[in-house]
């Protein structure tokens, strides 16, 4: 059953409401970390490379990496809940 589960998530992801857009590393892991303390499941899609971003930093200039952080709808809530609760 584990492996039809997991190949279900492949094809159809649960995870489709988008919680955050984030430029700022740090900030990145301060949310995954919250929604992973409060037992919230959540996928990353990210933008661009972290090579692209190390350069950008000595010219100046925003960073080029852009996470993307989505959970389930009926997680809303909760992930409200424990990002305030850590913010």
């Amino acid at each position: 059953m584990g492996v039809w589960r997991s190949i279900l998530r492949l094809l159809w992801e649960p995870e489709r409401h988008l919680l955050a857009e984030i430029f700022d590393q740090s900030e990145y892991f301060r949310i995954k970390g919250a929604l992973g303390s409060a037992g919230i499941r959540h996928r990353t899609r990210f933008s661009g490379t972290t090579a692209a971003a190390e350069r950008r930093k000595f010219r100046g200039g925003p960073s080029p990496v852009i996470y993307r952080v989505y959970i389930s709808s009926e997680d809303e809530a909760r992930a409200a809940k424990a990002l305030n609760h850590r913010g």
